[in-house]
C-alpha cells in the first residue's frame, strides 16, 4: 500500500480513485457488489481508521452518490451524531479547522456532517434531517 500511494504522490484520493478504477475494469458490477456484501461485517478498517470510520464513510459517501443522481437518501438521526461527535475530535477529516473553536451553526446533524467532512450545503431544496442536501467539495 506504501507504493501505491507514493505512485500517487502521497494523495489518497488519488490513490482511492486509481484503485477504484483498477478494480471496476477487472470485475463486473455483480462482482463488485458480491465483493463489498461479503467484507460488511469484516472488522478490518484502512490503516489508522477508527472503529466508526466506516460509518462515517457510509454515511457521507452515500449522499456523495445520491445527492447528484438527485435520490434522497436518508440519513438516521443518531447514527449521524454519533459520526459527527467523531469527525469533530478527529483530526483526520479536518472539521476542527472547519469549525474553529467547536462552534457549530444551528442545522440539522446530517448537514453538519456533510461539512464537517468537507461538503458545501447546495441551494435549499430539501434541507430536512435525514434529506442533506449537500454537494462533494
Amino acid at each position: 500500500m506504501i507504493m501505491t500511494w507514493l505512485e500517487a504522490r502521497f494523495d489518497w484520493n488519488r490513490m482511492e480513485d486509481a484503485k477504484a478504477h483498477e478494480l471496476a475494469a477487472q470485475f463486473t458490477r455483480s462482482e463488485l457488489i458480491a465483493q463489498i456484501r461479503a467484507t460488511a461485517a469484516s472488522p478490518k478498517r484502512a490503516p489508522m481508521a477508527a472503529p466508526i470510520d466506516p460509518l462515517v464513510d457510509f454515511l457521507v459517501h452515500g449522499q456523495d452518490i445520491a445527492r447528484p443522481l438527485g435520490r434522497v437518501r436518508e440519513m438516521p438521526l443518531e447514527p449521524a451524531r454519533a459520526a459527527l461527535d467523531h469527525v469533530m475530535k478527529s483530526p483526520f477529516w479536518g472539521a476542527r479547522k472547519r469549525f474553529p473553536g467547536g462552534v457549530l451553526p444551528a442545522l440539522p446533524a446530517s448537514d453538519l456532517l456533510m461539512l464537517a467532512t468537507g461538503r458545501e450545503l447546495s441551494p435549499p431544496v430539501d434541507n430536512t434531517v435525514g434529506n442533506s442536501n449537500t454537494r462533494s467539495i
